[in-house]
């Protein structure tokens, strides 16, 4: 089984964060490589992320639920605008 977790609440740490094609990349790529199910995790307020998130489970054919009530709220809010 293969996770991936990642996390963005260490601003305070020196360094820098790779740019989101970085990301959007790394994340298009284990999507295509798993066999079973892909799960994803961030912020409910993160709406580029979640958008990112769905276009890439598009493009592979597969298919997104979200949990929680703030996400879910948010996935709502997005569909009636």
């Amino acid at each position: 089984m293969l996770a991936l977790f990642s996390d963005s609440t260490n601003v305070e740490r020196p360094g820098y964060t790779p740019s989101e094609r970085t990301v959007r990349a790394r994340i298009e790529e284990l999507t295509r490589a798993a066999t079973r199910k892909v799960i994803v995790s961030c912020f409910a307020s993160s709406i580029p992320r979640i958008q990112q998130i769905v276009d890439i489970a598009a493009a592979a054919g597969r298919k997104v639920g979200f949990i929680g009530r703030s996400m879910v709220d948010n996935i709502d809010e997005l569909h009636m605008a």
